[in-house]
């Protein structure tokens, strides 16, 4: 395990403190040594639970009201004497936007408006996949109900340009699931006949992702790793490092075409041939802490990026497991609360997929305060189990964007 490469300790502002993304890169970063404060909008957030978090600022809400979210978090910035502002979530979005804004003593790694809007839009992101001549599943745009409707062979995806942890993706095996998808996209006023959606066809493989760290498009940190099981909304509740040389070529490829400053991570399904196909980008940090426990602290580099450091190529050893217990408890509610309870002792005694795996999300032992969130949600599952879809939802509600908040970034 690595705690730092950088002797000097920051005083850092996270965007959002409720996203899973946020919760890893608090633990990796309090390693590292730098004073933590969150911007979010419930003031008990997953991020107040822990002791590397000197404090949180109650925002408004990013996603449903950008332009308060953005003077809030600017004030903050004003009054309190913050070496970085990172943001862990696709805040990024914005603050790419404004980037001239914030304050010149405030360090800031992202990369410009453009880059970051190619990579948060699937559209767009599926376009750069094709210029660079980079592996995808086969996939089309389609702006029009009757577009949509073409028999094509199930199964299927239907997917939105914009949308955070699976939403505004769907899977298609029969006319029913159309059907459904269809009411849903009215729901949204689409199609509209000039908004692009992407119909795209499924990849044979196993999911992996892909994390990276460049300054101005070169790179100077690595790691990939692979699902080993899966939970709520598509998150992963165990994860093991890999090595993929020929991924790192293609993100090199894709980080140097955008001149890509910060980090990203690209999701991808590994062929039983081993040949990846890229289905998905994200333009800011995922879940940190495989990549941690390997032995590279991407936060920490990120940090070390927005305050003008020189960064040398570091990549990740292979082989490490990681756990998001809470993701387990999640997905286990659907079968009851006896499958709560079997998990909850799995999960303690580090059997069955949690053997050999690291807790990144909420450590314990090393931070007891993290103890009190899979607690409540514990007691909240116990109670009732039907509430895990709803909580997962809520928690995505919090940080995530909408097409709407991205179109009123883009006008500012």
């Amino acid at each position: 395990m690595v705690t730092s490469g950088s002797a000097r300790h920051l005083r850092v502002l996270l965007t959002e403190g409720t996203s899973l993304s946020s919760r890893e890169s608090v633990w990796a970063l309090g390693l590292a040594g730098h004073e933590i404060e969150v911007c979010d909008p419930d003031p008990l957030c997953l991020d107040r639970f822990s002791r590397y978090v000197k404090r949180v600022h109650r925002s408004p809400r990013f996603g449903s009201d950008p332009d308060a979210y953005l003077a809030f978090v600017l004030g903050v910035l004003q009054r309190g004497g913050h070496d970085v502002l990172l943001p862990v979530h696709e805040q990024v979005l914005l603050f790419a936007k404004v980037r001239d804004a914030i304050p010149a003593r405030v360090g800031l790694a992202v990369s410009s408006f453009t880059a970051v809007s190619t990579l948060l839009s699937k559209v767009s992101f599926a376009r750069l996949l094709v210029e660079l001549g980079l592996p995808a599943p086969p996939t089309r745009m389609v702006r029009s109900r009757a577009e949509l409707e073409i028999p094509r062979p199930y199964p299927y995806y239907v997917k939105t340009a914009i949308g955070t942890a699976t939403s505004g993706v769907w899977r298609i095996e029969t006319p029913g699931d159309l059907s459904a998808v269809l009411t849903a996209l009215s729901a949204r006023g689409l199609p509209d006949g000039d908004t692009e959606l992407l119909v795209q066809e499924p990849a044979p493989g196993a999911l992996e992702a892909a994390q990276a760290v460049l300054d101005r498009g070169r790179l100077v940190a690595f790691h990939t790793y692979r699902s080993v099981s899966q939970g709520a909304r598509g998150g992963l509740t165990v994860r093991e490092g890999v090595r993929r040389p020929q991924v790192r070529a293609h993100v090199e490829a894709l980080g140097a075409s955008l001149a890509w400053q910060g980090s990203l991570n690209i999701d991808y399904l590994l062929s039983p041939e081993g040949q990846p196909a890229y289905i998905d980008a994200n333009p800011r940090l995922v879940e940190p802490m495989n990549a941690f426990f390997s032995g590279v602290n991407l936060p920490d580099l990120l940090v070390r990026l927005s305050i003008g450091e020189h960064l040398e190529l570091v990549e990740t050893r292979s082989g490490v497991r990681t756990r998001q217990t809470v993701l387990g408890l999640l997905a286990a509610a659907a079968s009851g609360r006896a499958a709560v309870l079997r998990e909850v002792g799995r999960a303690i005694a580090g059997s069955g997929m949690y053997r050999g795996a690291h807790e990144g999300l909420t450590p314990v032992c090393h931070d007891p305060l993290s103890a009190v969130p899979v607690l409540v949600l514990l007691a909240r599952l116990l109670a009732n189990p039907g509430s895990a879809a709803r909580i997962s939802d809520k928690a995505v509600q919090r940080y995530a964007i909408s097409p709407e908040a991205a179109a009123r970034i883009a006008r500012m």
